[in-house]
């Protein structure tokens, strides 16, 4: 049966790598009795990193499906990867959900991951609740952490406070009912109990100001405290509730979770504070026309693919949550994106790498099916036609780039393949053949984005590969005008060749583009031979003279020439025309052209100035130093040729903490002991050949 919209909680859990957000659905999993032992991410037995990836380098890869039941109602929790790399995952977890947990590490605080999904929650209006983990590690800091948390929001206000810090850490009070519940060393929480002494004064504080900041949601609550009487508990609740609902206050609440320390009181404000499908008021969508339309729950089907598992033996497995009607077995529905019609065969429940059957999903549930035939993440599956628009979500560009080959010959279909089931599980890596430089590249989001996708491909599908540096694609261009000769005759005792031409060659604007100008008076070369000389000189082209690049941004005019009456013919007349611009070229001053990026960074405070020293050191041109909550924004322009490797600088100098995007700006000339190199390295690179 269905579960009752009212009473599901869907939520995504999202921080920076390293903050113990498996570790708190672990371990809100076993509070709410759904395990009955504790995993832990070092020994690889927790529910949602189970992927072999996950364990071998202990993080989250892959956003990972849990469920659990707390005071009658359901929580889908959606562990999402923290690491810039695999962020994909956590934006498109944002598209299913009503609500939000950041997990807030105790010792760094905010990182920068979480500033960057802290802004596109607030862009869908997500009602979030914090989570400030690792209170028992060395350096951590509850108010450090709180103090941090302002940076991302002025609504942020503590609903919990930690006793002890540090190794001395021994559980968390709960400000709002101001009970304090002990670490319980693995053992489950019970109703609290009173407040030892040491803490009551801080905690009396903190609930006052609590109150404080409570008291402005309503008037009934604003007279009561100005009057001096007492707000209860339950009074304090319900107005938080309210205000947490329409993203007036974000709660923070703290604890060790790989303790299951702090988490009763967490369970019970998810289920309390955040709203439930039906609460959240149906799926805001546009119609054809591009006006705001809103999916109601019984508005026929209307369900999201937010993930794809690709599997060599199990087929593609689709999460999908369901937004409106009810999706049962069997039954038909429309893709649409291909406006194909799909069959559902048997449904999922999904929890971490464990799946059970199900007959139906309905408005609010988050299910799974296996094997449609042509679904990827981010379709949406209909019961019928209609013109319904849910927006795509907004994914990261790749900024790493490898170029890839088999590492046996034969097996180039089955590499093919393979990189392509991994790019359908996964939106943010992008496989296709540069025609530049005939390489097949495999794009990502960082290096490790690259590794992982390797290791896969290997494990999974049994490909090995190599992976290199891409070719950068260069161009070549002129600087100044210059005249070419071309004259191809060859007798043989029978019908000869003979084609003559001249040509004047000049820079157009911006070394961009190629214009041809026919300027032939006289007929000294007959009309249907001038096409051949332009289908010689953009053969040409193909290869420039200083080191085989593409030639751009030349302007060609035929001005003269001859031709004979037998032994003229268009392949005489095309090679002439080859020869002519070679000719021109080489007077022409010709220059070589580099890809250059606009470059946007984000890194910790205390990363700034390696970072900008590391950027002039790449011959990047700084455009702007932006502060942004917890981290600053850097953007420059910089070559590609200086990026090839920046991903592995960054993650150096920044310890992880620090991610970029970029994208192509322009092309502009590469100076004179650059481009000597690059020939150098083009002629090895032949004469190897």
């Amino acid at each position: 049966m269905p579960q009752e919209p009212a009473k599901i909680r869907n939520v995504a859990v999202l921080g920076h790598r390293g903050t113990g957000k498996t570790s708190l659905v672990e371990s809100l999993l076993y509070e709410s009795g759904a395990t009955t032992r504790l995993g832990t991410v070092a020994d690889g037995t927790t529910v949602t990193d189970y992927d072999d990836d996950e364990k071998r380098r202990s993080m989250s890869i892959t956003a990972s499906l849990a469920r659990c039941t707390w005071e009658g109602r359901r929580l889908n929790l959606i562990d999402t990867p923290g690491d810039p790399a695999f962020q994909g995952d956590a934006l498109g977890a944002l598209r299913v959900v009503e609500g939000v947990i950041f997990e807030i590490s105790g010792v760094a605080g905010v990182e920068v991951s979480t500033d960057r999904l802290w802004r596109r929650a607030d862009e869908l209006g997500l009602p979030r609740v914090l989570h400030v983990n690792l209170l028992d590690r060395e350096r951590a800091d509850f108010d450090a952490a709180l103090a941090s948390l302002h940076a991302l929001s002025d609504s942020v206000v503590a609903v919990s406070m930690p006793m002890g810090h540090e190794h001395d850490y021994t559980g968390v009070i709960d400000l709002v009912h101001m009970r304090a519940y002990p670490d319980p060393k693995g053992q489950r929480e019970g109703d609290g109990e009173e407040i030892p002494a040491a803490y009551a004064a801080e905690a009396q504080r903190r609930h006052d100001e609590l109150i404080e900041r409570v008291a402005e949601s309503a008037d009934e609550l604003i007279e009561k405290y100005l009057d001096g009487q007492e707000i209860t508990a339950g009074e304090m609740a319900s107005a938080l509730k309210a205000m947490v609902l329409r993203g007036a206050i974000f709660p923070v609440t703290c604890g060790a979770a790989a303790r299951n320390s702090g988490t009763h009181a967490l369970l019970d404000l998810l289920v309390e504070a955040l709203p439930s499908p039906k609460r959240a008021g149906g799926l805001k969508a546009a119609d054809a026309a591009g006006e705001e339309v809103v999916v109601g729950l019984d508005d026929g089907v209307v369900a999201y693919v937010f993930k794809t598992i690709a599997d060599p033996f199990a087929g593609r497995l689709s999460l999908f949550r369901v937004f409106a009607g009810t999706v049962s077995g069997d039954s038909h529905l429309i893709n649409q994106r291909t406006r194909a019609k799909e069959r559902t065969g048997a449904l999922l429940e999904v929890q971490g790498k464990d799946h059970s059957p199900c007959t139906s999903f309905g408005p609010g549930e988050i299910g799974a099916v296996a094997k449609l035939k042509d679904v990827t993440t981010g379709d949406v599956l209909l019961d019928r036609e209609r013109d319904l628009v849910i927006p795509p979500v907004r994914l990261p560009a790749p900024v790493v780039s490898v170029a890839v080959e088999p590492a046996k010959k034969g097996e180039e279909d089955k590499l093919n393949q393979a990189l392509r089931r991994l790019e359908e599980e996964d939106p943010t890596l992008v496989v296709h053949r540069d025609e530049r430089t005939g390489e097949q590249l495999v794009e990502g989001l960082s290096q490790m984005h690259i590794e992982v996708t390797v290791e896969r491909v290997k494990r999974r599908f049994g490909v090995e590969m190599i992976t290199h540096p891409p070719r950068v694609p260069y161009l070549e261009a002129i600087r100044k005008q210059a005249r070419g000769h071309g004259r191809h005759k060859k007798q043989t005792g029978g019908r000869g060749q003979f084609g003559d031409c001249h040509v004047e060659i000049a820079p157009l604007l911006g070394h961009e583009g190629y214009e041809f100008h026919d300027k032939i008076v006289g007929g000294v070369i007959p009309q249907g031979f001038r096409g051949a000389v332009d289908k010689g000189i953009q053969e040409s082209m193909t290869r420039g003279p200083l080191a085989g690049f593409p030639v751009v941004g030349v302007g060609v005019t035929l001005v003269d020439g001859s031709y004979h009456n037998v032994d003229s013919s268009e392949m005489a007349f095309k090679i002439a025309g080859s020869m002519a611009f070679r000719e021109a070229m080489a007077k022409a001053d010709p220059v070589m052209l580099e890809p250059v990026m606009a470059v946007e960074i984000s890194v910790p405070d205390d990363s700034v100035g390696d970072i900008t020293g590391d950027l002039n050191s790449r011959r990047g041109r700084l455009l702007g130093i932006e502060p942004r909550g917890s981290s600053t924004t850097v953007r420059a322009e910089v070559p590609m040729a200086e990026m090839l490797t920046y991903s592995q600088t960054l993650t150096s100098v920044t310890g992880g903490r620090g991610d970029y995007a970029m994208s192509f700006l322009r092309y502009e000339e590469v100076p004179v002991h650059i481009s000597q190199k690059v020939m150098a390295e083009a002629k090895k690179e032949a004469e190897a050949h």
